[in-house]
């Protein structure tokens, strides 16, 4: 199979070179640290990560192959946008408190999967989280 690149590449061709993997966490109300999130078959070259802390807070993220990453976040009185000097991945926040949340930075891009370190602020808070991994297709 012949596959484009340059100013022929298509968006199907894109398509064809690309593979994925969808996993889902519970982060619980746990201290800072390192997380590696295994079981994705590949090295990611890039991560689409959801979460949420409560039921008010939602938080987008992305992430690209050179650990460069920003998300955007939800909170009941409106969007928040971090700003360059406090880049993560995802942000998940007590509904009713600023103080209270959890932020993730993407660490590492793994073998298997990715490593993220957590930091745990005020009381914290729990969530559920989903990663999109995208990596390159073996062919």
């Amino acid at each position: 199979m012949a596959i484009a690149t340059g100013s022929q590449a298509t968006a199907a061709d894109v398509l064809q070179i690309a593979k994925s993997k969808i996993i889902t966490a519970a982060r619980g109300n746990d201290a800072s640290g390192d997380v590696a999130y295994t079981g994705v078959g590949f090295k990611p070259q890039s991560i689409i990560a959801l979460g949420t802390g409560s039921i008010y807070s939602t938080s987008v993220g992305v992430a690209d192959v050179n650990l460069a990453e920003n998300d955007m976040y939800t909170w009941y009185s409106g969007v928040y946008h971090p700003s360059g000097t406090e880049a993560f991945l995802l942000s998940l926040r007590n509904s009713g408190s600023g103080n209270d949340f959890q932020k993730a930075v993407l660490k590492t891009l793994d073998s298997d999967g990715f490593t993220l370190t957590w930091t745990k602020g005020g009381s914290g808070i729990s969530g559920n989280v989903i990663f999109l991994c995208i990596g390159p297709q073996s062919i």
